[in-house]
């Protein structure tokens, strides 16, 4: 069976077995979970997390912090990010294909508050940019090979007011209660 969809009648995907449109699909997926798993492992500070999204020798380009995977997560887990926040937010992700090999463009808006210890809030960062990776497929697995944070702008914020009634609502945590963790685990019971 094969994908005849193009209005005009020509397509490149005409003679695209169904089959490997659907395992495209399902590359694109796996990899865009990858970039979505590893927001979420920084932003929770799940440094085994993040390192799952990488191949073991993995190089990523964070400027100043730029290494090896294992030197990356070594320096996470001595500088934790403690009681600040950091949120990133995954916009556009644009994934090329082939043959077990693969590019991706994810943009991503990262907001970044970050506590000094003493109870008052260092300045605040917003960063606009993109996560450039080139991914590899080994064992049905895509993990990173090579990742480039790539800052297209920046801009410090000051101070962090409070948000009217931002008080009466859940409050997120790196730790075992935070609402997202409980639900996974509710949903991991009802599979057994």
């Amino acid at each position: 069976m094969t994908e005849r969809r193009a209005l005009d009648g020509h397509s490149a995907l005409d003679e695209v077995p169904v089959s490997e449109l659907l395992q495209l699909l399902m590359d694109e997926r796996d990899i865009t979970r990858v970039v979505l798993r590893y927001a979420h492992g920084i932003d929770r500070g799940d440094i085994d997390m993040v390192a799952a999204c990488y191949h073991p020798g993995a190089y990523d380009d964070h400027g100043y912090a730029s290494g090896t995977v294992e030197e990356f997560t070594a320096r996470l887990r001595k500088h934790p990010a403690g009681q600040g926040v950091r949120q990133h937010l995954i916009g556009n992700v644009l994934i090329e294909v082939r043959a077990g090999a693969a590019v991706s463009e994810a943009y991503f808006l990262c907001y970044m508050e970050d506590l000094d210890g003493s109870g008052s809030v260092a300045p605040i960062g917003l960063f606009g940019g993109r996560y450039v990776d080139r991914l590899e497929k080994r064992d049905g697995d895509w993990r990173i090979l090579r990742r480039i944070c790539v800052i297209d702008w920046s801009r410090e914020l000051g101070a962090a007011p409070s948000a009217p009634k931002a008080d009466t609502f859940r409050r997120g945590s790196s730790d075992d209660l935070d609402p997202a963790v409980l639900a996974l685990r509710e949903l991991a019971a009802l599979r057994r």
